[in-house]
């Protein structure tokens, strides 16, 4: 089955499209196609509330590219989600409106508890495959970070914060908003908890960051070395991140805020390794979602 996921976040915008199959009981996808665009929405929206003209126009010509891929990709189903940026902007229903005028999409502007928990479907065969253990995700974006845990084999809390890379770089994130994490963090994780708690990591900083200390070596950090890495990219100038470490101009700046996230995060809930799925996010949960809803064919190996 070809389904195709739209993520349009505060950072970048990212269509997949991929075939979509049971194998050995088991759900797999074979990618067609990636595409991530810039646009980087929140900076306006975290500022000033909303998404000015010129951001707008992109937004639109992006879509309109999206919906001539899908074609051309014979994509029998989508479903396209707006995040923090989106959730945030007092115009944002008139431009879900416009996109849809201009190029058929629609766009669900989702809750932060929602994309909470599309984020989480994609971890979850591997988190059920140990129903004695206690998890947590965290998920970092350019307007909010999600938290999710999973204990005795089902979701036992999940929340979104507004707090994010872009928001960090625009100086909008208040004490209160970290103090607020803490607390909820300290409310849903136990002591026991800590005695038999996993973490995992999702977003494209985090899968940056083990690219680039690990080479993908090992699949996990430890608090001190996450805590090391942080202090190494706040110590390098936006020009040193681009040119010494070859990130990209919308990946430079945003990465030591993240850094920055999840090393808080780690260090309050308490888990001693924060493990990074290859595979996972909400465009891979938005194709669980859909496979789910649209599969009417169990036979082994349908596409």
């Amino acid at each position: 089955m070809k389904l195709a996921a739209i993520d349009i976040g505060s950072n970048a915008i990212r269509l997949l499209i991929v075939n979509a199959f049971m194998y050995n009981g088991e759900f797999r996808t074979q990618k067609d196609l990636m595409l991530r665009v810039p646009l980087r929405l929140g900076d306006q929206v975290f500022l000033d509330g909303k998404i000015h003209k010129n951001k707008a126009k992109r937004l639109i010509k992006t879509m309109k590219s999206f919906s001539h891929l899908m074609k051309v990709c014979d994509v029998e189903h989508y479903k396209a989600c707006a995040t923090s940026a989106m959730r945030d902007a007092k115009n944002g229903e008139v431009l879900v409106d416009a996109i849809k005028a201009a190029s058929d999409i629609d766009i669900d502007i989702i809750s932060g508890d929602l994309e909470s928990n599309i984020i989480f479907e994609s971890l979850r065969p591997t988190l059920e495959r140990y129903p004695d253990r206690t998890f947590i995700n965290v998920d970092v974006g350019g307007g909010s970070t999600e938290l999710v845990i999973f204990r005795n084999a089902k979701i036992a809390a999940s929340k979104s914060f507004n707090i994010g890379t872009v928001r960090l770089l625009n100086e909008t994130v208040e004490l209160k908003k970290w103090e607020e994490l803490k607390a909820w963090i300290d409310l849903n994780i136990s002591t026991s908890d800590k005695e038999n708690f996993i973490g995992f990591g999702t977003g494209g900083n985090i899968r940056k960051i083990s690219k680039l200390y690990f080479q993908d070596a090992q699949d996990h950090f430890q608090f001190e070395q996450l805590n090391e890495i942080y202090n190494h990219l706040n110590s390098l100038s936006f020009k040193e991140r681009l040119l010494e470490m070859g990130l990209r101009n919308d990946r430079a700046d945003v990465i030591a805020p993240a850094s920055k996230i999840y090393r808080n995060v780690m260090f309050w809930a308490g888990f001693s390794r924060l493990y990074v799925p290859k595979v996972a996010g909400l465009s891979v949960g938005i194709i669980k979602e859909l496979y789910t809803k649209h599969n009417s064919r169990k036979e082994e190996g349908y596409f």
